[in-house]
């Protein structure tokens, strides 16, 4: 079978990013809807995201899962080690090759080594790798680069998170919107809407979850904080995996083999 499915759904998810999100070239996106709309856009939305990818799945198993594509799992996040380099698919797909070696890990992440630095060890922002980075940045007049005061800005909205997280524990973005949706919906910069802004995932041939994109600090504030569970969604997974969760195989202690980590 063709890619033309799986454009088609592409298309479908770019458009709907973009309905959702007005996006600035200086990276400051914002919402364009109040919560309310929002909502409803997501609803329709993720109706036509969970029916295209039964039928994809129907016609294609191979390259699509049988899962509910816009399902969290709830995990600890001390098993997200690796960074995934791709690939570039969209919810439910399911992806054959080497793509989930082809990893680095968190421990190394420049931003990872930051925050640690900057809450276990006092280290102030200016001087971690991170922000020695974001100034090489500045300095070489890179279009996409901020000025140092919104870096700045931007990194004790991270200090905040820490500390939220650590006085009330992790919350789920759907947690945090039916509390106070006007500011999750604010702080929603990349989604269709913030319930499925989330920590994103692949899954490798042998399960293991390798971190996408999506709430990088969150993911790396839980880990420095010890926080045993975090929700996530699921971008891809490998075939090899694919086949185990079609096996349904009792070996495998995974989140995902269990329909009720929805």
């Amino acid at each position: 079978m063709s890619d033309d499915g799986w454009c088609q759904l592409t298309l479908f998810v770019k458009v709907n990013r973009r309905v959702a999100i007005n996006r600035k070239t200086d990276g400051l996106n914002r919402p364009r809807f109040g919560p309310r709309i929002a909502t409803a856009h997501y609803r329709v939305f993720a109706t036509t995201v969970r029916r295209s990818c039964r039928l994809l799945h129907y016609r294609d198993p191979e390259r699509y899962t049988d899962a509910d594509p816009l399902k969290l799992l709830w995990v600890d996040p001390e098993k997200i080690k690796m960074i995934s380099e791709g690939p570039a698919r969209e919810y439910g797909s399911v992806v054959d090759g080497g793509w989930d070696k082809n990893t680095s890990t968190i421990a190394d992440d420049r931003c990872y080594q930051s925050m640690r630095q900057h809450f276990e060890e006092d280290v102030p922002w200016e001087e971690t790798p991170l922000f020695q980075w974001l100034e090489h940045r500045i300095e070489s007049g890179e279009p996409s680069a901020w000025t140092r005061k919104q870096y700045l800005d931007r990194l004790k909205s991270v200090d905040t998170l820490y500390e939220q997280i650590d006085r009330r524990g992790y919350l789920s973005q759907r947690e945090l919107f039916e509390t106070s949706p006007s500011k999750t919906h604010q702080s929603n910069n990349d989604c269709v809407h913030p319930y499925i802004n989330e920590v994103g995932v692949d899954i490798g041939r042998d399960g293991q979850l390798l971190w996408r994109s999506g709430g990088r600090h969150r993911l790396f504030s839980a880990k420095l904080l010890d926080i045993s569970k975090i929700p996530v969604k699921i971008w891809s997974r490998h075939r090899g995996w694919q086949n185990i969760r079609t096996q349904k195989s009792a070996k495998h202690d995974h989140p995902d083999l269990n329909e009720k980590s929805d």
